[in-house]
């Protein structure tokens, strides 16, 4: 029991010594009291109180304040409102909604504040929880009195609703535009909302993956999540899936492969709804082989071409993945471009490199995704041993502005100086390609230049 162990943390120790206090503090007076009215009762029926009598007292002390202690050790893991909101606690609300959506048609609503991170950043922890209390306040007035409301983490505030999504959506959306109309302690929110209802699964869990899945895409075309996940593990043991390439020109036999799973009936599965199953049930090794695979096998066909394909860090990372890797002919690797992306910077770095230096040695060429839309694709560029800079798309789209243009040259020149060849992607229109062949860039891509073919060589 957690009252007795002994292997408790510092701060357990000191919340268990100021409960032990508060319960003397609270114990004594009535203890006092009580006995002295008893002592008073039998000192009027009796010439002398038997000395049981004191023991017996001394016993009812000792239980009076383990209970008290006991009621205020469970007190710490009751607590319905949450500490920094006064919302609803994160297991409070989960429970409510759990039960909701098994008795009747029931929605969640996850309101997400996008820019809570900058936020705590710029203007410190306790002025952030001040933030979230005004939010959460005003969150509250724009909701019936009815309507349960709890924090989950960071900036994520989840709403519970009788009915389904139709009912509810217009009026969410009104109160999120008001929301970010206003002001917190004179700082602007970036506000998101994402939807789902009891129609898509009765789980909880289901239900809440999905809303973050949802939060910055559309919440329709939405699948039974069981059955999802039974076509997702379906294709990838019995290998159903398509490939398609595109052409990047000025290398004439390079192409971007990509893999799309199919379930039983041969209709693709969404990249999005397939990635985080993938993920959540890490299994991503087992798609990275399966598309290394296909991979070999269509360059072992085709001696005339290169492939270039995207594989997760995590992937590339592991021991199992990186013997696969490493077994394969020198001959075939070298037509390979294994291109990487990754949000989250990975602080070993010199192992990271240690491993990518050993995929090169074998012939495979390193090409880094995204580059200039996180200051991680900046870190990764000036600390990682790559061959070749793919740009972000959203660097591309907008070449033709002058303010992007600036900023694309100066990025374009420090990665040749570095060094590395320059790559494109995305590109729609002669105004863009002329742009591209002006400055040299090394690989350009995109559907002006070269469509999606189901097949190639």
């Amino acid at each position: 029991m957690l009252l007795f162990d002994n292997s408790l943390s510092f701060a357990q120790k000191k919340e268990r010594e100021r409960k032990f206090r508060l319960s003397l503090r609270a114990g004594i007076p009535i203890f006092a009291l009580a006995s002295i009215l008893t002592y008073s009762l039998l000192s009027q029926s009796l010439e002398d109180i038997p000395v049981e009598f004191f023991v017996i007292d001394i016993g009812l002390f000792a239980i009076m304040i383990y209970f008290f202690f006991f009621l205020l050790y469970r007190d710490g893991y009751e607590h319905i409102n949450d500490g920094v909101t006064d919302l609803l606690r994160r297991e409070y609300i989960l429970n409510l909604c759990s039960e909701s959506a098994k008795k009747s048609e029931f929605s969640m609503a996850l309101i997400s504040i996008k820019n809570i991170n900058s936020v705590q950043e710029k203007y410190g922890f306790i002025n952030t929880e001040e933030i979230l209390y005004k939010f959460s306040r005003a969150l509250e007035l724009k909701l019936t009195k009815e309507t349960p409301l709890g924090y989950l983490r960071g900036g994520e505030f989840l709403i519970g609703l009788n009915g389904l999504i139709e009912s509810h959506k217009v009026a969410l959306e009104l109160i999120l535009i008001k929301l970010e109309a206003q002001t917190y302690k004179d700082v602007e929110l970036s506000l998101s909302l994402s939807i789902i209802d009891s129609n898509y699964s009765n789980e909880i869990e289901q239900l809440l993956e999905r809303l973050y899945e949802s939060r910055n895409s559309n919440y329709k075309d939405i699948q039974n999540p069981k059955q999802l996940e039974e076509d997702v593990l379906n294709s990838l043991k019995e290998e159903h899936y398509t490939l398609a390439y595109q052409r990047v020109k000025n290398q004439t036999n390079l192409y971007e492969v990509s893999l799309k799973l199919q379930d039983k009936d041969g209709k693709n599965i969404h990249q999005k709804q397939y990635i985080n199953i993938i993920n959540r049930l890490g299994i991503i090794k087992d798609f990275d082989n399966m598309l290394l695979n296909a991979v070999v096998n269509k360059l072992k066909k085709s001696e005339n071409i290169s492939i270039a394909v995207n594989l997760s860090t995590y992937s590339l990372r592991s021991n199992s993945f990186f013997e696969e890797l490493v077994a394969v002919e020198s001959s075939i690797a070298s037509r390979v471009v294994v291109i990487i992306n990754e949000k989250e910077y990975f602080k070993n770095i010199n192992q990271f490199n240690a491993l990518l230096d050993a995929y090169k040695k074998r012939g495979f060429q390193i090409a880094l995704d995204n580059f200039g839309n996180s200051t991680t694709s900046l870190q990764y560029f000036k600390n990682l041993n790559i061959d070749i800079v793919r740009f972000d798309a959203s660097i591309t789209k907008l070449l033709n502005e002058n303010g992007s243009l600036s900023l694309f040259k100066g990025l374009n020149i420090s990665v040749k100086e570095m060094g590395y060849k320059s790559w494109i992607k995305m590109v729609e229109n002669e105004e863009i390609l002329k742009i591209a062949k002006d400055l040299k860039v090394d690989y350009i891509q995109g559907n002006y230049i070269s469509p999606i073919e189901k097949d190639i060589g």
